[in-house]
């Protein structure tokens, strides 16, 4: 797991929005088995700016960085976007959650899942689609283990697709 691996969370700042921006085109590439993204010649794929400017432009929004040291290099692991979720502002949200392919499996994400909620204290869910059967694992052990199984998970219809949620308390309350 992360024995020998170590992991950190650094909030990303506006310079910091071209590497995410980057990231998130792979996260796109990897959801887009499960959702039938399409491609576009000369775009990528293509999603709704909204998606990522409010993490830099509105004060709920909370963009991190994932970093992982290996053989005592620091690198770009993926991202965490948190923020207050818009229909209950009192219920905190893993809005994008990302490892790249390199470090899945070496307990990274669960690092950094654990790190994310760690930095405000309260309520929080992590949305996932059903389909996404690999992160659907992963959040349902990362989550009941974290929360030592006290946690609540229903599905939902949410932009139109349903998803699973998982309702869950933070244990502790850190700085961003």
């Amino acid at each position: 797991m992360t024995d020998l691996l170590k992991v950190s969370l650094k909030a990303a700042s506006i310079e910091d929005l071209q590497t995410i921006q980057k990231l998130f085109d792979f996260y796109l590439y990897d959801m887009s088995r499960f959702l039938g993204l399409e491609f576009q010649s000369g775009e990528g794929f293509l999603y709704p700016s909204d998606i990522l400017m409010p993490y830099w432009r509105d004060q709920d929004h909370y963009p991190f960085i994932i970093y992982c040291e290996m053989n005592g290099v620091w690198e770009i692991a993926g991202f965490s976007l948190l923020r207050n979720f818009p229909e209950n502002p009192q219920l905190y949200d893993i809005g994008q959650f990302f490892v790249l392919q390199k470090f899945v499996g070496k307990g990274v994400g669960r690092a950094a899942f654990e790190q994310s909620v760690a930095k405000f204290k309260g309520s929080w869910q992590v949305r996932v689609f059903e389909c996404n059967t690999p992160a659907a694992k992963f959040w349902k052990k990362a989550i009941n283990e974290y929360s030592a199984g006290e946690y609540q998970s229903e599905v939902k219809s949410y932009q139109g697709k349903e998803m699973l949620f998982y309702r869950f308390n933070s244990r502790i309350e850190v700085s961003p």
